[in-house]
């Protein structure tokens, strides 16, 4: 099946009246704000990706404890919280920014890659983070990517950051994409609208053209994200920084 970014994009924004101008705006500020980060192609992670079994981690509060570290993982959005708690240093982070500023900035110091989001609603965020993510990053967006910009933008289909992820690994060589940490009939938070993006997200990933499976979670040791621990002391190497 051929991924129609597009008719994603169209799809949400009747769902929740975007603006294509102020998203396709919102891209061009992120090009512009990474010209002086350490931009890469998306494609330099295809070898860690390609006919592999990938892991994408959720939010949901013991899905860390399932992950298999040997295996390739993506953090989406605030589940950089979980992965940092649980001492699980991802392949790359999928986010718009939302998720705790600590665990970006510690994870980006290892060189962990983060792929950044632009849409309307998190110039701010990005536009103050960006510069303290020392780490490799690449830009993405929910509108074409606009032409003429100072670093390229990119654009793989999903709208929501654990969906995003899902189609970005299966764009760079994924055989296999196991989910842990999701639930889309009870939204960690954001209630009512947040339901709605997590049921777009389970009808986009309908496009995806490799098989998709669930791990169902440990007990966590957190109960909610407010109670995980991300503290230094968890393992990570941080070479001398």
């Amino acid at each position: 099946m051929t991924i129609d970014p597009d008719r994603h994009y169209r799809t949400a924004q009747r769902l929740f009246d975007l603006d294509p101008q102020r998203d396709s705006e919102a891209a061009r500020r992120l090009a512009k704000a990474l010209q002086n980060a350490n931009v890469v192609d998306p494609e330099t992670l295809r070898a860690t990706f390609t006919d592999q079994t990938v892991t994408v981690l959720g939010p949901v509060p013991g899905g860390a404890e399932s992950v298999d570290p040997a295996k390739p993982v993506i953090a989406a959005g605030s589940a950089v919280q979980q992965a940092l708690s649980a001492g699980i240093q991802p392949a790359l982070i999928v986010t718009d920014l939302d998720g705790s500023k600590t665990a970006h900035t510690m994870f980006s110091r290892i060189g962990v890659t983060t792929a950044i989001h632009a849409h309307a609603d998190n110039i701010h965020r990005f536009e103050s983070l960006l510069p303290e993510l020392e780490g490799p990053v690449f830009g993405t967006c929910q509108t074409p990517p606009p032409e003429d910009t100072p670093v390229p933008m990119h654009r793989f289909g999903g709208f929501t950051d654990g969906d995003r992820a899902c189609f970005l690994a299966a764009h760079l060589g994924a055989q296999r994409l196991q989910l842990s940490g999701w639930n889309f009939e009870e939204p960690v938070r954001g209630g009512q609208e947040k339901a709605t993006k997590l049921d777009l997200a389970q009808r986009l990933l309908e496009d995806i053209p490799i098989p998709i499976s669930f791990i169902e979670p440990d007990e966590p040791e957190a109960k909610s994200l407010e109670d995980l621990d991300i503290g230094e002391g968890i393992g990570l190497e941080f070479e001398g920084r």
